[in-house]
């Protein structure tokens, strides 16, 4: 079975081949979109609970500023290496 071609040097596929390229091409886009729904879904539900009271919203509040620190640091770290690399 050799491949077959137009007059126009396309290959000519048939339509469960077409059918299959097309669901192969589009699964990922769709696999991604549910992950983006997914993943909204989840910070909906986090933004739904409550904070904490007291000590625990103190550690919460330490926590999410050392986050803060550390990202801006490797954020410093990554804009250096893009310019290098960019040069």
């Amino acid at each position: 079975m050799g491949l077959e071609f137009s007059a126009a040097g396309r290959l000519l596929l048939s339509k469960q081949e077409e059918m299959f390229m097309l669901t192969n091409a589009l699964m990922p886009v769709a696999l991604g979109i549910l992950g983006l729904i997914a993943a909204f879904l989840v910070y909906a539900r986090i933004l739904q609970t409550p904070a904490g009271e007291g000590k625990v919203k103190e550690i919460a509040d330490e926590i999410h500023l050392g986050a803060m620190v550390f990202m801006a640091s490797e954020y410093k770290r990554l804009a250096i290496s893009v310019w290098l690399y960019s040069v």
